[in-house]
């Protein structure tokens, strides 16, 4: 039996509140992208790496979760190096996915929306991976946050007993 719920579907729009770019990290590992967050609460643009080591590298722009939530943005890619060779992706718990509807075969610039779920204190990361460092640097700029939370179901036993999947056995 359901005896309550936690959470009424709030939405956050844009980097705000909880996700105001205040609470969010910038970290490159083996590049020297950045994070153009002058446009924020609207967006944010997050640059690749281009150092010239000829070796993959990451620049992520990361915050933890504090809620159950959705997760849905549109973005907008650029680059003169390749599809191929820069990849824009969202990482969640350390496992990367490239941005709904990118291409490496696709243009030099493409766009798309996506919208993933996620859980309370997972590590969320906007992400631009470059498999070169080489021949210029790609951008992503992500529009349109919008972060609803999802509620939380408080599960009761009404018989006292334990309750086991999605019964009250």
């Amino acid at each position: 039996t359901i005896l309550a719920t936690v959470g009424g579907n709030p939405v956050t729009n844009g980097f705000s509140g909880a996700y105001d770019v205040a609470n969010w990290t910038f970290t490159n590992t083996n590049a020297d992208g950045n994070v153009n967050t002058t446009a924020a609460p609207a967006s944010i643009v997050l640059t690749g790496g281009n150092n010239g080591s000829s070796s993959n590298g990451n620049s992520d722009y990361t915050i933890t979760l504090p809620t159950n939530a959705s997760i849905s943005f549109d973005w907008s890619y650029n680059t003169g190096d390749g599809a191929q060779f820069d990849v824009p992706r969202v990482i969640v718990n350390g496992t990367p996915t490239n941005m709904n509807g990118y291409s490496t075969s696709g243009t030099l610039s493409q766009s798309g929306s996506m919208t993933l779920t996620v859980n309370a204190g997972d590590t969320f990361a906007f992400n631009m991976f470059t498999t070169d460092n080489v021949f210029g640097a790609a951008t992503v700029a992500v529009s349109n946050l919008a972060i609803t939370t999802l509620p939380t179901l408080l599960w009761t036993a009404t018989d006292g007993g334990t309750i086991v999947g999605a019964n009250n056995g």
